[in-house]
């Protein structure tokens, strides 16, 4: 019939307010002699919370403030998941690592020859996440020939000769002890 109308409707939408996840660990690494980290909650608005240890058998707690002990040397990855009273979650992940006890393998001999064994010369150290790594090689004048700032970088003898070789390794571990090593290779081809 030629009419015209207008309808308004307002509406009210209500924000929940999400929690925010976040927490802290003592010791920031733990030795396999005693491998209990405590946690500590540092989450804002959270009224259950959830952690997850990362380690081989799935374990888990519901506490704001757990302890967990690790059986094993390694890394893992642990990760607290919030909620509030409304449903509205949030979740932080960060990796927990257990160091052995200390201990290096060097080699007193290798043959960088090309032919897949031996070819290349690195000591081997338990330090799971080392803080710093030194390794430098010498040659019977006392040049430097290598330099090594990375765990597992070893020396592969590029272009030099046979003969007896000097090294020095600088460790230090998670837990800031500090360890130098000195000792002798022998390059063969």
């Amino acid at each position: 019939n030629g009419c015209a109308g207008t309808t308004t409707e307002v509406a009210f939408i209500t924000a929940l307010p999400t929690p925010v996840a976040a927490f802290s660990f003592t010791p920031l690494v733990a030795t396999i002699a005693d491998p209990l980290f405590s946690f500590q909650d540092g989450s804002e608005g959270a009224t259950s919370w959830n952690w997850s240890f990362g380690d081989p058998a799935g374990s888990v707690s519901q506490e704001p403030s757990p302890g967990f002990a690790y059986g094993d040397v390694g890394c893992y990855p642990v990760m607290l998941e919030v909620a509030n009273d409304a449903g509205c979650t949030d979740a932080t992940s960060t990796e927990v690592c257990v160091e052995g006890e200390y201990a290096l393998y060097a080699p007193n001999a290798f043959t960088p020859d090309g032919d897949g064994y031996n070819d290349v010369w690195v000591p081997v150290s338990s330090v799971v996440v080392p803080k710093a790594w030194e390794l430098l090689v010498f040659d019977r004048w006392g040049r430097i020939v290598f330099t090594g700032t990375r765990p597992g970088e070893g020396w592969d003898g590029d272009s030099h000769p046979v003969g007896v070789y000097v090294w020095k390794l600088r460790v230090q571990d998670g837990l800031g002890t500090v360890r130098e090593h000195r000792g002798h290779v022998s390059l063969l081809r």
